[in-house]
């Protein structure tokens, strides 16, 4: 409470944020109005609001960061209006928000409504008492959420993700969340969830005054989380094939058109138990290692087992890279956890544990009556 008396880092970065989701709606929404209006003129607004929280000493460099923010977010919208692949498409139990306090920034100064069934969509499941709103809805499959901070590994939003949550490890639910609520609504798989962090190399490159065509690669700024119902979806999809092959030239020497193309690969291990949990250890990839050691042994000469197992130790290291369905039937029951003791608090039943009161922030601004009537 009493950090929020006076606007900070936190304040400057969440309104920071808030502007470039909305300008990043608007424009979708209004794309020959943007680009008629000039984005200098988007940039001045989102700079003038900035400026309540920071000194003018600081113009510059804030008006650098917003026009190469700007710069991404058109581009990407660019490209994916030229390819065709965005188009407005109605997912059951997400809607638009209603009230003032959820109109669009840039909607309330240009007087121009917002009514696309894409972007910020809101979702919200009563029954667990979890809510959200998506940026940007790509397809029936396909979530994206622009963020404007530096880029996270992919493993370790995996493991932020998934319980049992290890200590040191800050939780980061929202994409398990998301995809969670998505699996339910639609019959597509499998299903993306994409962070696309749009000003991470900000520092990194000279800032043009105004957006440039499109060309730049976005994807170098992705990162996208895939669900798959199983294990054994994953490891038959021919992206993972292609994952496989990457960094390893022992692995390419059997996953080739010569040896094992993606059909002969899909076909081999079609038949096979791959059991969500699959280590190195278990019974199951010593079959699926036997299985490809025979099929490679009866096409080709010469020594190809440790090239097995490298396929196949590779291919459970990208488990980790990813959620199934396990992983999220295991955390909404976590959730569902979390609101029972949540509840039980409401009635009175305690559930924290001991509370080191030497620990609390500001307890020296708290009142506190000990032995007094």
């Amino acid at each position: 409470m009493f950090s929020n008396l006076i606007p900070g880092e936190d304040t400057f970065s969440t309104v920071r944020g808030t502007l470039f989701h909305d300008f990043a709606e608007f424009y979708l929404n209004y794309p020959k109005f943007v680009e008629d209006t000039g984005f200098s003129t988007f940039c001045d607004l989102i700079l003038e609001e900035l400026l309540h929280f920071r000194p003018e000493v600081y113009t510059e460099q804030i008006r650098s960061d917003i026009v190469y923010g700007v710069d991404q977010i058109v581009n990407y919208i660019r490209v994916k209006i030229a390819s065709g692949t965005l188009k407005e498409i109605k997912l059951d139990g997400y809607k638009r928000r209603t009230g003032s306090f959820f109109v669009n920034f840039f909607q309330k100064k240009f007087k121009k409504p917002i009514t696309s069934t894409i972007t910020e969509m809101y979702f919200e499941d009563s029954t667990k008492g979890v809510k959200g709103v998506v940026d940007l809805i790509q397809g029936a499959d396909d979530l994206l959420d622009y963020k404007s901070g530096k880029k996270v590994i992919l493993r370790n939003i995996i493991k932020s993700s998934k319980p049992p949550f290890n200590k040191g490890i800050k939780p980061n639910f929202q994409a398990i969340l998301y995809l969670s609520h998505l699996r339910r609504v639609t019959t597509e798989s499998p299903l993306e969830f994409t962070f696309y962090y749009f000003t991470h190399d900000f520092k990194d490159r000279l800032v043009t005054p105004s957006p440039s065509s499109g060309a730049d690669d976005h994807r170098k700024n992705f990162v996208t989380i895939k669900y798959y119902p199983t294990f054994k979806e994953f490891a038959l999809d021919k992206e993972t094939y292609e994952k496989l092959k990457k960094k390893s030239i022992d692995r390419r020497k059997i996953l080739n058109d010569d040896l094992l193309t993606h059909t002969k690969y899909e076909k081999l291990l079609s038949p096979e138990n791959i059991p969500d949990d699959l280590t190195k250890n278990s019974p199951e990839y010593d079959n699926l290692k036997t299985k490809m050691c025979d099929y490679i042994a009866s096409v080709r000469r010469g020594p190809m087992r440790d090239k097995v197992e490298s396929t196949l130790k590779r291919l459970i290291h990208l488990r980790g890279e990813i959620f199934l369905k396990s992983d999220l039937d295991l955390f909404d029951n976590k959730i569902v956890e979390w609101l029972e003791d949540i509840n039980d608090s409401k009635r009175g039943k305690f559930t924290l544990g001991e509370i080191n009161i030497d620990k609390i922030k500001y307890i020296d601004r708290s009142l506190m009556y000990i032995g007094e009537d």
